[in-house]
């Protein structure tokens, strides 16, 4: 992830106007959409806050053990316009194990 410092003036700016959703998602050996499509998506971060792997998957159902894995214990993705991964599509996650939380901010 790029560092706030690096962004240009607009970029802060942009960000510092956006509003911001922190939530926490449980996540289980089942497919779950974290993150609907959004055009708008300045910046995302979605943290693995549990003791489980848990595996993200854009734009369709995921699958356990493909895609992108989130280690446990603070594994973090990070995706939006600006990040090094400009993504505005959904996302979804599958874990491991039942009762596997997820805590995304989104700007």
């Amino acid at each position: 992830m790029r560092d706030f410092v690096t962004l240009s003036d607009e970029e802060k700016r942009a960000l510092s106007n956006a509003s911001l959703t922190s939530r926490g998602i449980n996540v289980a050996a089942a497919s779950v959409v974290l993150l609907n499509p959004n055009p708008n998506r300045k910046l995302c971060t979605i943290c693995n806050d549990s003791a489980n792997i848990v595996y993200l998957s854009l734009g369709q159902v995921a699958i356990t053990a493909e895609g992108i894995r989130l280690n446990p214990n603070g594994g973090v993705f990070t995706l939006g316009e600006f990040s090094d991964f400009p993504y505005f599509g959904s996302v979804s996650a599958i874990s491991v194990a039942a009762g596997s939380n997820v805590v995304i901010t989104e700007v």
